[in-house]
């Protein structure tokens, strides 16, 4: 019995030291469940945020769908902006043509000279202000095609003017300059021609040779009113022009004054050469050869010495870094920088060669 005593109280004892065990495990019991409710509270939240975030899904699927409908159009807004401002710089354009074409009637209205339009000697004939405006207006045209390629082509190079005057016989072809033909030029088969201008209608042969000449490779200048040029190819241009002279070819008339050569003169210093040289371009009668031509052609070019001087003026003015040079001058002497050729000395020994330059631009 006593035995049953002691064991008790030494299984008291033990719970006893047992108790602050106990004590601090309820606690933690208690915090544990404290935790867990607030983890519910928690997860509860947790739901209900997700449940309001699956509720709002198909909002947010909306406003992408919206977002990418604005971002279309705003791709579509700024094309409508390009093409606005294409639009806007077109308009521009067409009103530069409008006040371009207003102020060359305007001139057309001022200038006397074109009043007076001359284009053969011995034919006289007043242009009315509506045939003014229908040859400028089809410069504009013709020439906007035309001459804005050749601007400033040949800058730093030596251009030939070859005319078809008597002393065109007297010149050999310089090396590395480009070459410029009037009518029947082409004839020298020892000079290989780069452009060739034409204005003389009479003669279908010569037409039909031009066209054949070096095809692809020289440049052919027709007088606008050439009708056998109705379908013509990348090496045929056609041009107007009248008695007067234009710095903008590119969209006004070459000049006339009843000879091809003042057209393709005023070309051959749109290309801005160094140096042009004027070759058989002698103001006097006859041509260098008897071929495609007839005896009642070959009257006196005396008259254009005015005209060349008007060209001079033009050109010191429009063109003072282009070198003139007038070889075997016969009307044309003392006008340009005056030079002569071996041959043509020997033909002429009246000429002192000791007073003249000589042609020494082969070497």
């Amino acid at each position: 019995m006593e035995n049953k005593k002691t064991g008790i109280k030494k299984r008291i004892k033990e719970f006893l030291k047992r108790i602050p065990v106990i004590k601090q495990l309820h606690s933690r019991y208690i915090d544990l469940r404290q935790v867990t409710y607030e983890n519910n509270a928690s997860l509860k939240d947790i739901q209900q945020k997700i449940s309001h975030i699956s509720q709002e899904l198909p909002h947010i699927k909306d406003i992408q769908h919206n977002v990418t409908q604005i971002s279309q159009e705003l791709t579509h807004i700024k094309d409508i902006q390009h093409n606005v401002t294409q639009i806007s710089q077109e308009l521009t354009y067409v009103k530069n043509i409008d006040h371009t074409v207003t102020q060359m009637i305007q001139e057309l209205t001022k200038v006397k000279n074109w009043t007076s339009f001359q284009r053969v000697p011995g034919y006289t004939g007043n242009m009315t202000t509506r045939e003014q405006m229908g040859f400028s207006l089809m410069a504009f045209a013709l020439h906007k095609k035309t001459f804005p390629q050749f601007r400033n082509i040949n800058y730093g190079k030596d251009v030939v003017l070859c005319g078809t005057g008597p002393t065109f016989n007297n010149y050999s072809m310089l090396k590395n300059a480009v070459h410029i033909g009037l009518n029947i030029a082409y004839e020298r088969k020892d000079i290989a021609l780069d452009y060739i201008f034409i204005q003389d209608t009479k003669y279908r042969k010569i037409v039909d040779d031009v066209l054949e000449y070096k095809k692809g490779i020289c440049k052919k200048f027709f007088i606008w009113y050439f009708p056998v040029l109705r379908d013509y190819s990348d090496d045929v241009y056609r041009y107007v022009c009248e008695n007067i002279f234009n710095y903008d070819i590119d969209f006004t008339p070459l000049p006339d004054f009843t000879s091809v050569a003042f057209a393709a003169a005023s070309f051959a210093l749109w290309t801005y050469p160094k140096r042009l040289f004027l070759v058989g371009c002698d103001c006097s009668k006859g041509y260098f050869t008897e071929n495609g031509f007839s005896t009642a052609d070959k009257s006196s070019a005396s008259h254009l010495v005015n005209y060349w001087q008007r060209l001079r003026n033009f050109a010191s003015w429009n063109y003072p870094q282009v070198e003139i040079i007038s070889v075997n001058p016969v009307g044309l002497k003392g006008m340009f920088n005056d030079v002569y050729t071996q041959s043509y000395l020997e033909e002429n020994p009246e000429i002192d060669k000791n007073e003249v330059k000589v042609f020494d631009y082969y070497e």
